[in-house]
């Protein structure tokens, strides 16, 4: 398994993404639903208004997973979002917990379609989205 993010592998997260957008209602509740199952935290921003808390997030899936081969735009709106994230509370540790909610939703929508091909080119491409968001999302250290 390769462990770089190539156009390959980028080919492959859009391709599964793109997959799944015909049902983006369903998607959007699932990973809603596996998002709140097993973090409080998560699940408090979903208790106001679910149904726009999973429409923005699916947003912004989409967002990022259109713009993995645009890094120029790409790099900015992922510090906004991680700015956005940590507003609400959300540091890194709970980058693990979307992972898994969206690798299982990814799993359930895609079915056969999400084999370790599929998966590892996710995994990939999240560790190369979290990694520039933390970074891009930090304060500027004053000295």
């Amino acid at each position: 398994m390769r462990s770089s993010l190539d156009q390959e592998m980028i080919a492959i997260v859009q391709v599964s993404w793109e997959d799944i957008t015909p049902d983006s209602r369903l998607a959007a509740s699932m990973l809603a639903m596996n998002l709140c199952a097993d973090d409080r935290n998560i699940a408090s921003l979903f208790e106001e208004d679910r149904i726009k808390m999973s429409r923005d997030v699916m947003q912004a899936v989409s967002c990022i997973v259109a713009g993995l081969d645009q890094p120029e735009t790409l790099v900015p709106y992922l510090g906004s979002l991680g700015q956005l994230l940590r507003r609400h509370g959300l540091h890194e540790s709970g980058q693990q917990t979307f992972a898994t909610a969206l690798f299982l939703t990814l799993g359930q929508l895609l079915g056969p379609r999400y084999g370790p091909v599929e998966h590892n080119a996710w995994a990939i491409a999240y560790s190369f989205v979290v990694r520039i968001m933390i970074a891009e999302s930090r304060p500027l250290s004053s000295g």
